[in-house]
């Protein structure tokens, strides 16, 4: 790449390009745990950047954990201290528990083979405003889309969002230790009895501390 313009009017037209064949042993060099020792795959990055003190735009590809992710965008008013951004973001896995292992090596979900992750949206901005479209989000069974907006001027701050999304089972995503399949009668911890029948047989209110009652709310 090449820099000049300095130092009145810096400018810059760069490509960045990186290899790893073990991402996970590179971050054990750096001293980073990640993956808990497990093999991720290959890494692969390209980057561009071309602008200058007033505006600019990047790219940014790359290959990791089995998928991939790709940022394009533009940005200005960095001089005028007025940035204003328009950025697309797409992100793409065959599966969220290799994602998860890479970026959240602690993080053990449920669900063993979840599915697929994909990513989708479009975030634009300027002063005292941004705005998310074109949102799609999916991991395995669970999808959201939608977008949103943000105005931060007077009289006082306003949020909008629109969000559309069918039946989202989280149990997958809890961690392992933490779903009722993992407590109980699989880890061979006994269970609390039932609470006693109250008076007329029904069921009786629970003591301060234990279950919740059993007694139907009138709404």
């Amino acid at each position: 790449g090449a820099v000049d313009g300095l130092p009145a009017n810096p400018r810059v037209d760069a490509k960045i390009g990186a290899e790893h064949a073990d991402p996970a042993k590179l971050a054990r060099a750096l001293g980073m745990d990640m993956a808990n020792g497990q093999k991720l795959g290959p890494l692969v990055l390209a980057a561009t950047l071309k602008g200058d003190a007033k505006a600019a735009n990047a790219s940014v590809d790359l290959k990791a954990f089995g998928g991939t992710l790709a940022m394009t965008g533009d940005a200005s008013g960095f001089a005028a201290d007025a940035l204003a951004y328009n950025v697309a973001l797409k992100a793409d896995y065959p599966s969220f528990n290799a994602l998860m292992q890479g970026i959240a090596p602690t993080y053990r979900p449920a669900g063993r083979n979840i599915g697929p992750v994909h990513l989708a949206a479009n975030l634009k901005g300027a002063p005292g405003a941004a705005e998310l479209t074109g949102l799609q989000m999916q991991a395995g069974k669970a999808a959201l889309g939608g977008g949103g907006r943000v105005a931060a001027g007077a009289p006082r701050p306003k949020r909008v969002a629109s969000l559309t999304g069918g039946e989202i089972d989280l149990n997958p995503f809890l961690p392992a230790d933490s779903t009722p399949a993992s407590n109980g009668a699989r880890s061979g911890a006994p269970r609390a009895a039932p609470p006693a029948p109250g008076p007329g047989g029904g069921p009786s209110k629970s003591p301060a501390g234990g279950h919740f009652s059993a007694e139907p709310f009138d709404l």
